[in-house]
């Protein structure tokens, strides 16, 4: 395997390529663009490169100084509005100490205020139907565990991990190891990739940050482990995966399949996952999301928006449009490959040129 980089690597140059496209054609107001900016402070840390860690925080204080408004998502409110996961993975890492009194108001707001069902679990706030979907561990989870640890309030960390072992218990298919996109008024919606990656998304940060005695440590663990293990069986040929990932017939899913793979990678990097049996399927992976990416950066081949509630079926998911550049399209392949760029400058995977050339 190559001696650790000093230069910047084709993985780190396709995220950045991402993100400029990202700048160019998206603002900060989405959840999607939270996602984007937590992707590119880990570019900067994974790089030791100031210059993107200063443009982060900046960002970042656009969020906590009230400059952007409204944000879209069930959260917009609660946390979304304060940066949700870019600046609570800042704050976190040392990176912006100052938001910690804003963080820890909109943490316990959260805990206090937002709706739950019988059994604790957050429900879309505008519903009536006890609307329970995998987006929550996405935007509330790694958000209280960041925050938790920063600040020192262990129950954040324990409403995290509440939160994410009930959704999993809730979502999670025994028969295909995958998550149901949402459950609502009795029903199940069909697995959709970009909802399976959410949840691939929110256990990899737990795996990763979940303090080493917690309790229940194990549990998430594992729960990782089995939805890994769900993806893998139904991981394509050249490595991506489906929009409806029950139907190979559904068009290949950008989105989804870079929060797939930065939750592979990530798994790879702290041993929560099987380096031996995961790096394949990994480097398989970026191979084939490499394919939905233009020179330029611009990102096609992802899904425009869920479906839950609605109709949420297969057959509904399967015909919804992909768009390029979607504003979800950026953050996932920042994740994914920005995460091969610390493996490679860790020597857990080839270079991008060995990784992409190889025989296939």
């Amino acid at each position: 395997m190559s001696e650790k980089p000093s230069f910047t690597s084709e993985y780190e140059e396709i995220a950045r390529k991402a993100w400029r496209v990202f700048r160019r054609t998206h603002g900060l107001n989405s959840y999607a663009s939270i996602l984007a900016l937590a992707a590119w402070e880990r570019i900067g840390k994974f790089t030791r490169n100031d210059a993107i860690l200063e443009e982060s925080k900046q960002l970042a204080r656009e969020y906590l100084s009230g400059h952007v408004p409204s944000v879209s998502g069930a959260y917009n409110s609660y946390i979304y509005q304060q940066g949700g996961n870019a600046t609570a993975w800042l704050l976190a890492r040392g990176y912006l100490p100052e938001a910690e009194q804003i963080l820890v108001a909109a943490a316990e707001r959260l805990c206090r205020e937002f709706p739950r069902d019988d059994e604790g679990l957050f429900i879309h706030p505008n519903r009536t139907d006890n609307l329970l979907w995998i987006d929550t561990v996405f935007g509330v989870c790694p958000f209280l565990v960041w925050v938790g640890k920063a600040a020192g309030r262990k129950e954040f960390i324990e409403e995290s991990v509440h939160q994410m072992l009930g959704h999993h218990r809730a979502l999670f298919d025994p028969a295909t190891k995958l998550y149901h996109q949402a459950r609502f008024g009795g029903k199940l919606s069909a697995v959709w990739s970009r909802g399976v990656g959410w949840g691939v998304y929110a256990l990899a940060e737990l795996c990763y940050d979940l303090p080493q005695e917690f309790p229940r440590r194990d549990e998430v663990r594992d729960a990782f482990r089995a939805v890994i293990d769900g993806c893998l069986a139904v991981q394509d040929a050249d490595g991506m995966f489906h929009q409806c990932m029950e139907d190979s017939g559904s068009y290949p899913e950008s989105s989804g399949t870079g929060l797939v793979l930065y939750g592979m990678g990530r798994g790879i990097k702290n041993g929560s996952l099987d380096r031996k049996k995961m790096v394949e399927p990994f480097l398989r992976g970026l191979h084939g999301l490499l394919r939905c990416i233009a020179l330029d950066g611009s990102i096609y081949h992802c899904c425009t928006g869920c479906l839950a509630p609605g109709e949420a079926t297969i057959a509904s998911y399967a015909m919804h449009p992909w768009k390029c550049n979607d504003i979800h399209a950026a953050g996932p392949v920042i994740l994914a490959f920005g995460q091969a760029e610390q493996l490679y400058r860790n020597q857990l995977i080839p270079s991008f040129d060995e990784a992409m050339n190889e025989e296939r």
